[in-house]
């Protein structure tokens, strides 16, 4: 049962619009009942822009709930379906999520970010981006490339029990805190260079084309 007319400030509006002036004839309280319905409505309206929400079709596979690319980035812009944490502001999304289309998420971002349990069946590229906050991924799939590159994080990022299963690219990455590099598969060649850490770099119990290899070392620039 879809409930868009909770959500669509028209609907609701011309319902409630309705009831309001049905009232008013009946209790001869036009210019009070009015003046409020429009306060209300002026409100409403502006909460609706301000929190950006939109009506996708919830669509799930296996337990997952199966997305295009352009919906993802608007599930991290607008915090929807409570895919995320109320209790705090960063973009916390834990429920598990299959996203197709090749993403590429937005050049600044000032919130904190934790990817968990997401499969991407195409290509995710983080290329000339900076971030402002912590960045977690985590036990997340990657079916095809993952590119991230000249890309600057103000705080800590860390990729935990990730799989990757075609190309992986970390390049002239600039951490001005810590690099978290733990328990996750790469099946095919990584590039893994030019990266400045700021502080400290943890790396164990990872897997490069198949070979358990451990800590993969840092190549700073």
């Amino acid at each position: 049962m879809h409930l868009w007319f909770i959500v669509n400030p028209w609907v609701f509006s011309g319902i409630f619009l309705f009831w309001s002036i049905s009232y008013c004839y009946s209790s001869n309280q036009k210019t009070s009942y009015l003046f409020s319905w429009f306060l209300w409505l002026d409100k409403y309206i502006t909460w609706h822009i301000n929190k950006k929400i939109f009506y996708v079709e919830k669509n799930f596979v296996d337990g997952y709930l199966s997305c295009k690319a352009e919906e993802f980035l608007q599930i991290l812009e607008q915090n929807d379906f409570d895919l995320h944490d109320t209790s705090t502001t960063s973009s916390r999304i834990k429920m598990n999520i299959v996203v197709a289309g090749e993403v590429y998420l937005p050049t600044n971002l000032d919130k904190a970010m934790c990817l968990e349990d997401i499969i991407f069946l195409d290509d995710l590229v983080i290329e000339d981006t900076i971030f402002q906050q912590d960045i977690t991924l985590r036990r997340c799939s990657f079916k095809k490339q993952l590119n991230i590159r000249d890309t600057s994080f103000s705080k800590n990022f860390s990729f935990i029990a990730c799989r990757v299963a075609d190309q992986c690219r970390f390049s002239n990455l600039r951490i001005e805190n810590d690099l978290t590099l733990k328990r996750s598969h790469f099946e095919c060649p990584v590039e893994y260079s030019k990266i400045n850490v700021g502080g400290k770099y943890y790396s164990d119990d990872c897997w490069l084309e198949g070979l358990k290899v451990g800590r993969i070392p840092l190549v700073e620039s």
